[in-house]
């Protein structure tokens, strides 16, 4: 039997976003698990395209996963009315085990 190694390397990070456009850090990965803590609404832009009309809205104490992405720094988001605390962990695909022997 061959030697099992996960390369699937996982990161949590923590970032304060105002009603400024804020890119997320960068790290690699293919999905962002996204909790916003804060108590107003988030909207999420993905690629630059920062026009209302293409964001993602998550509400308060409420979690998304956006999956598709190379890299977490292809979002950026702004609290709506106010700021807000998100908590957000960078992965490969969930249900896709990564390995080399």
């Amino acid at each position: 039997m061959a030697n099992f190694i996960n390369i699937n390397v996982c990161r949590s990070f923590n970032q304060v976003v105002t009603t400024n456009l804020t890119q997320l850090t960068a790290q690699d990965c293919t999905e962002v698990i996204v909790f916003n803590s804060g108590s107003v609404p988030v909207l999420f832009f993905d690629n630059n395209y920062t026009d209302n009309n293409n964001s993602f809205v998550i509400g308060p104490s409420a979690t998304f996963t956006f999956r598709g992405i190379n890299d977490c720094a292809a979002l950026s988001a702004k609290g709506v009315g106010g700021s807000a605390l998100l908590y957000y962990r960078t992965q490969y695909y969930a249900m896709h085990v990564l390995n080399r022997t």
